[in-house]
């Protein structure tokens, strides 16, 4: 979506190929940033649009260490005032009873 707000449209078989490299953590602003990179690159390098969405996903950096995040992430779990709203890849294994 946020390529194609950029006039790039990135074909569904491109995706599959890229899929595994697409960062698990990725924040919203993160990826804006990785968006912005690839429509420069896209529009002033000589390169395909599949060989720059590749180096670029690879060459992606999270902006914390993941201890960090994942400190970040459970702190967030535990203060939140409602568990629906937690995607269940944070969810504690078990909640604790009261």
């Amino acid at each position: 979506m946020l390529l194609k707000k950029r006039s790039i449209e990135l074909p569904a078989d491109s995706f599959v190929a890229l899929e595994r490299y697409v960062p698990l953590l990725l924040t919203p602003g993160a990826a804006e940033a990785l968006t912005v990179k690839i429509y420069r690159l896209v529009r002033t390098s000589n390169l395909k649009l599949d060989e720059v969405m590749l180096s670029s996903l690879r060459e992606y950096q999270n902006p914390l260490a993941y201890d960090v995040m994942r400190f970040q992430i459970n702190l967030a779990v535990a203060e939140a005032s409602d568990l629906e709203f937690v995607p269940a890849l944070f969810l504690p294994a078990a909640k604790p009873t009261l």
